[in-house]
């Protein structure tokens, strides 16, 4: 079982995660923004048209910058 882990002092980190049916009709995609101590500053989620997986990673990681 993975752990998170806080960034450096002053940074912050942003995780993603996305999902894509297996038809690719549909794909979902989400994410959150903490800072060094852990806190919640962001969260997202979005539900986008047709797509793989790696346009549900690529658009994840895009909304989350």
């Amino acid at each position: 079982m993975e752990r998170w882990c806080p960034p450096s002092h002053g940074w912050i980190k942003i995780n993603t995660d996305g999902v894509v049916s297996r038809d690719g009709n549909w794909l979902a995609i989400g994410g959150v923004l903490r800072n060094s101590f852990g806190n919640w500053i962001e969260g997202f989620q979005r539900f986008d048209g047709r797509g793989s997986t790696v346009v549900t990673k690529l658009w994840a990681n895009l909304h989350g910058l």
